[in-house]
Parts: C-alpha cells; sequence; structure tokens
C-alpha cells in the first residue's frame, strides 16, 4: 500500500477518535420517554393495562370504582359542611349515612390487592369515622338498668293504602303495648273493630284525629290535649303517674327542610308552655313520650335537634340499625329495610330497657317500632 493510502488510513482513524473523545448531545426524545413512562408508572393503576386476563381487568375496574366512589363522598362530606342540608342530594345522601360507610369498608376491602397499603387504609379510616356514631348500637356490653317494666309502647305508621285491618290489628296485639301511637290511619273504625277481639275482655281507650290520620291506643285512661300543628296530644294515666304524649306525622322534605325544621322547634317549645286553659306548665306530668314517623333518620339535623331534649329509645336500648323504611306496603319491597324514620322519643323519669323493630309490617310501608320502659321516681 502506498504512503498515500496509508495517510488516508491514519486520517480516519484520527476522526473517529476524536468523534468518540466529544460530550454526547442530549437526546431529547429519549428524555421525553423516560418522563412519560414515569408518568405511566406513578398512575399505573388508572390506565388501561395491556396485559390480557381478568386479573389485570378487574384491577383497573376496582382502582376506578373505588376512585370514584371516595371522591363522591368526600364532596357529599364537604358540601354537607358548607351548605348542610340546604340542598336536596346532600339530604339524600345523609339519609344514608351508615351505607356509605359500610361502602367505603368493602371498597377499602376490594382494594387490597391492587393498591398500596396507605391508600388502602385511608379509605378505611374514612369508612370508620363515618360508621362511628353506630358503634353503640352494635356493642355487646349495653348493660341493662335494674329497673322493672313499667310500660310498653309502640309506633306504628299503618300506611294510609293499608286496605288490610285485620293484618294492622295482628301486629298491634302480638306486640302488646300499653300505648300504641298509631299514623296514617285511614279507617280507624275497621282497624278498632279488627283490634277489640284481640284484646278480649280487656277495654281499650281510644283517641282519635281524623283530619291528621292520627290514633292513640292505650290500656289505660287518656285526657286529651289541643293539637300542635299535625300532633295528636293526651295525657295516659299509667299506674305509676301520668304520661304525657305526642303521636306525630312530621313534615317530609322533598320540598326542603324548613318545615321539619319549625315542627320539631314547635315540638320542644311547647314542653314549657302552657297548653290549655285547664292544665298549667307546672300540672303536667315530667314523663313524656314524643313517637312517630318523623321522616327523618338519626343524622339529619331536625333529629339532633330534638336528641338534645329528648333520649331516643332504640339508640339507648335497641340492637343493630333498627330499619324501619322501606317495608313490603311499597312498591320498592323488593329492597330491603335500610333506614330509621320513625322513633320514639322519651323524657323525664322513663327509662329505655328494650327496644326493637318489629319483624312484621302488616302491610304497611313501614315497620313498627316497640320500646319497653322503666319508671324511676
Amino acid at each position: 500500500m502506498g504512503e498515500g493510502s496509508n495517510l488516508a488510513v491514519g486520517l480516519m482513524v484520527h476522526s473517529m477518535a476524536a468523534v468518540d473523545s466529544c460530550p454526547a448531545l442530549p437526546d431529547r426524545d429519549h428524555d421525553h420517554r423516560a418522563e412519560t413512562m414515569n408518568s405511566v408508572k406513578r398512575f399505573k393503576g388508572l390506565v388501561w393495562p395491556q396485559e390480557r386476563g381478568l386479573y389485570p381487568l378487574a384491577g383497573f375496574a376496582v382502582r376506578w370504582v373505588a376512585l370514584i366512589y371516595v371522591l363522591a363522598v368526600l364532596v357529599w362530606l364537604f358540601m354537607r359542611m358548607v351548605s348542610g342540608e340546604a340542598l336536596g342530594p346532600v339530604r339524600f345522601a345523609t339519609s344514608f349515612h351508615f351505607w356509605i360507610g359500610i361502602g367505603l369498608l368493602v371498597i377499602a376491602g376490594l382494594l387490597l390487592k391492587f393498591v398500596r397499603r396507605w391508600a388502602v387504609a385511608g379509605v378505611l379510616l374514612l369508612g370508620l369515622l363515618l360508621l362511628a356514631p353506630y358503634m353503640r348500637q352494635f356493642s355487646p356490653f349495653g348493660v341493662v338498668p335494674d329497673v322493672p317494666v313499667a310500660l310498653t309502647v309502640m309506633s306504628y305508621n299503618t300506611y294510609a293504602r293499608n286496605d288490610d285491618p285485620a293484618a294492622i290489628a295482628r301486629v298491634i296485639a302480638a306486640a302488646k303495648p300499653d300505648i300504641a301511637l298509631l299514623q296514617e290511619v285511614a279507617d280507624p273504625d275497621a282497624v278498632l273493630a279488627a283490634l277489640v277481639p284481640q284484646f278480649g275482655e280487656e277495654k281499650l281507650h281510644v283517641l282519635r284525629e281524623p283530619s291528621m290520620l292520627l290514633m292513640i291506643v292505650s290500656r289505660y285512661e287518656m285526657s286529651p290535649l289541643p293539637s300542635l300543628g299535625s300532633t295528636q296530644s293526651a295525657i295516659v294515666h299509667v299506674p305509676q303517674g301520668g304520661v304525657r304524649v305526642w303521636n306525630l306525622h312530621a313534615p317530609k322534605t322533598f320540598g326542603g327542610p324548613q318545615k321539619q325544621y319549625e315542627f320539631v322547634r314547635e315540638l320542644v317549645a311547647a314542653l314549657g308552655k302552657e297548653v290549655s286553659g285547664d292544665i298549667e306548665p307546672a300540672t303536667l306530668p315530667r314523663a313524656v313520650l314524643a313517637a312517630g314517623d318523623f321522616n327523618a333518620t338519626e343524622q339529619s339535623a331536625s333529629y339532633r335537634y330534638l336528641n338534645r331534649y329528648f333520649g331516643n329509645a332504640f339508640a339507648r336500648a335497641g340492637w343493630g340499625l333498627g330499619a324501619t323504611f322501606p317495608a313490603e306496603g311499597r312498591r320498592m319491597s323488593f329492597l330491603p329495610s335500610m333506614i330509621r324514620i320513625d322513633h320514639i322519643f322519651y323524657k323525664g323519669p322513663l327509662v329505655p330497657l328494650t327496644a326493637q323493630v318489629v319483624a312484621d309490617s302488616g302491610g304497611s310501608d313501614h315497620y313498627p317500632v316497640t320500646a319497653q320502659f322503666g319508671w324511676r321516681n
């Protein structure tokens, strides 16, 4: 090979060495791809899985369902804190407060295999916070006060469209109440005709408010008091003393909560007011019962307001959720009973010993609730 060829080869080798010794230029496409991959890794649970198979698809679906559910719960809690019960969707969701908490526990269980444990712990904690107000009702460690049973009380919305008075009478007689507070009694004569034979020779005392579809049936004599709005009022003369009774059907909140707020405020205000020209507040019985269809769950503002002045028999002496609505009388009877809107409130020397929801609705769209009370002087 000639001298010229050797020179050319030497120049080529020198050029290649120079290229190798130069610093590498930045690869912008490579950096962009790396950044994209990092983003995908951070949110890999929310992108459509490339792998085939049931497990990747299940993980994708569970992550998205959990995200939407938790965000919806957080929005509901925020709107409830900001607006109270002014918004219909917020009021509706509040009625299912317990079930929303149960849903969070289910979501936490499903997420165990698909996300990190800190995320599962956050969902679980939120669910437990929502369920905390119900812990007492599910506790097996309640102590029953050591006083004898003095009074059995029943609250029962019989449903105005219920055309089976015999079934209504059967439910009432089976509970053996001393005082039965009935709402939506469309045909009181038919109900009484079916009820009287169930009690045999025992005399029943009855007070009616036909215009409000309310009726009180008692084993003891009663003195009627003036009605308060859509509330029937009386004094029941039990052996231990008088009991002032309110039988009520509170307004619904479909058009807003204002009417229901006014209703419970009037009820509480009547505790200390003169109710007739013949009875002074000082002579009214200290024992008070306010029972009926309140159209309000234990998380509603109207319930919490009443609970400041009255105790709730089921919350004190019942077990479980105690749901009373809906029952088979509704067209939605395929749904299980999910919320408790029927309550027995008490005040004074009455002491709740037991409380339960009757499993037989007698064709009504509500299940009755009963409570046994002791008496402390």
